[in-house]
């Protein structure tokens, strides 16, 4: 089961099962009651049934939001999902930017050894390049941490909104 989903499931069984118990322990501390009249046990009977009419409508809505929140937990997951999937193609970038940098190190190594002017020319050019991507690359981390930032916060949220 998907992490949040299970999170999901377990709360609604909590909330589920506390009405139950809540019921039965009521149930248990109840002493009888004198017999009643006929027409008094009729009206309490109508009583319970309006009770339970309203009861199972407001159950209905219930299930209903529950299904929501179940329906808007998983559009979370799958954001999250996708959110990850950014983040790996965010790391082969830096690991691609890393091995770039690397080449361009040796290509400067060797030019120091005896390279011309039109080598460096192209060592410059190479450079610019580097350093246009790496300005590309913060760019897209900074986004990436602006990002994490308001997910860790919002997940908070709705955690100290649980307890």
């Amino acid at each position: 089961m998907k992490p949040l989903v299970a999170i999901a499931a377990a709360l609604l069984l909590t909330i589920v099962a506390l009405p139950m118990a809540v019921h039965s322990q009521s149930q248990s501390k109840k002493k009888a009651a004198p017999p009643a009249p006929h027409a008094t046990m009729q009206k309490e009977h109508e009583t319970a049934e309006a009770d339970h009419s309203q009861w199972q409508t407001d159950i209905a809505t219930w299930r209903a939001e529950h299904l929501r929140a179940l329906a808007t937990l998983a559009d979370i997951q799958a954001k999250l999902l996708r959110h990850e999937a950014a983040l790996q193609e965010h790391a082969e970038h830096i690991r691609q930017h890393e091995e770039h940098m690397d080449l361009h190190e040796g290509e400067i190594a060797r030019h120091d050894k005896g390279g011309n002017d039109k080598d460096h020319e192209k060592l410059a050019a190479m450079h610019k390049e580097f350093q246009d991507k790496h300005a590309g690359i913060r760019d897209e981390h900074r986004r990436f941490e602006d990002d994490h930032e308001q997910l860790v916060k919002a997940i908070a949220a709705l955690t100290k909104a649980d307890k």
